[in-house]
């Protein structure tokens, strides 16, 4: 999608909003886009280990199934 003729899938990436999930699709802009946002520390990538969107919410499933209460702040 674009956005004042700028793709916005790639403008969130840049800034480190969203990450570039391979599993549907390879785009090497976008990968690049996403390395550039990880080595400037720019989005969710200024925290030390950041979780995968894809993971947290397979934990967030387990979590559930196993009836347990969700995280303090939430």
């Amino acid at each position: 999608m674009a956005v004042d003729g700028d793709d916005l899938a790639h403008r969130l990436i840049v800034e480190g909003l969203a990450w570039h999930d391979r599993r549907y699709g390879c785009d090497p802009g976008l990968a690049a886009a996403e390395a550039g946002a990880r080595v400037a520390r720019r989005g969710s990538w200024v925290d030390t280990a950041p979780v995968a969107p894809w993971d947290w919410r397979a934990s967030e499933r387990e979590r559930r199934a196993a009836g347990k209460a969700a995280p303090a702040g939430r």
